[in-house]
């Protein structure tokens, strides 16, 4: 640890005056070391907090796809059932214009049916009459 390398620089200067100029070199070089691996030990807090918060958000998001994708398919069912009803009302108009045709067919034949009544009775009032 620092605090052993400390010590011992401490020592060798006091036991050995003649290297006092390289062991402030050491002593500046060990002082260097010590605040890049306080700087490395910051920057790797914040990674990991920068990290957490993307594990965050990446939930919220995961989240907010989620209901997406459940809005989404809520809208497909709706969908699906509104193009049964369509199709359904498209056979039952089909079903009613056909009935109506064919009462409208019928009224027709009626009608004829009629007038050939009426020409029958005229024919008859006039032969008999």
């Amino acid at each position: 640890s620092f605090e052993f390398l400390f010590e011992k620089l401490m020592f060798e200067t006091e036991t050995k005056p003649d290297h006092s100029a390289e062991v402030e070199t050491t002593r500046n070089q060990l002082i260097y070391l010590q605040n890049q691996a306080t700087l490395a030990s910051n920057v790797e807090n914040d990674l990991k907090e920068k990290i957490n918060q993307l594990k965050e958000r990446e939930h919220e998001l995961k989240m907010e796809i989620s209901e997406r994708d459940q809005i989404i398919s809520t809208y497909k069912s709706k969908l699906q059932e509104t193009e049964a009803l369509i199709q359904n009302f498209e056979e039952n108009f089909f079903n009613l214009r056909t009935n109506l045709n064919e009462t409208l067919s019928a009224f027709q034949t009626y009608h004829d049916n009629f007038h050939l009544i009426r020409l029958i009775g005229n024919l008859k009032s006039n032969l008999l009459g």
